[in-house]
Parts: C-alpha cells; sequence; structure tokens
C-alpha cells in the first residue's frame, strides 16, 4: 500500500513470503505515488483490497477463510475509513 489508495501491489502463489512481498512492493512503486509498505501477509484463505473509487484515499483490506467474507471486510473496512464508493481492486485465496 502506498500514500494513496489507488497505489498498491498485490501477489499470491509464489515460493517464498520474500519473493511475494518483493513482487507487492514491485506492483505497488510500479504505480508511483509514493512510498509503499507492507499491510498484509498471508499464506492461507484468502484476501481482498478495496478502495474508493472517487478520490482514492480511502481503503480497506480483508483475510477470511473463503473470497466472499475477505471481500466483506475489505469494503467495510474502506467504508469505515470514509468510502463512498469502496470496490474490490484484488483478492486472491491460497
Amino acid at each position: 500500500y502506498g500514500d494513496h489508495g489507488d497505489t498498491y501491489g498485490f501477489s499470491h502463489n509464489y515460493s517464498s513470503r520474500r519473493e511475494a512481498e518483493q513482487r507487492a512492493m514491485s506492483e505497488c512503486s510500479s504505480r508511483g505515488q509514493g512510498s509503499c509498505s507492507l499491510r498484509l501477509t498471508y499464506s492461507t484463505g484468502c484476501a481482498a483490497y478495496a478502495a474508493d473509487q472517487g478520490d482514492g484515499s480511502s481503503y480497506g483490506w480483508g483475510h477470511e477463510d473463503s473470497k466472499s467474507a475477505a471481500q466483506s471486510v475489505a469494503l467495510s473496512n474502506c467504508r469505515s475509513r470514509g468510502g463512498s464508493n469502496c470496490k474490490v481492486r484484488a483478492w486472491s485465496c491460497n
């Protein structure tokens, strides 16, 4: 995740945590709006990222046992940060 909700990186199915983190950070950096930092790592279940489609300043992450639950948590977290038009931008399950 970068300084703005529309700057993010996401990775899954890498053989090591290090490779997955490097991929996510590289993807975030390539989107170019500020510095990036890790927000969520996981090895089981599903993860999702949601961001407001307006100004991109509201965002949320979710990690749950199912895709739908992870997406629901991500959307809820985005709304709780002030997002009024939150959409899931990325998700994956291991």
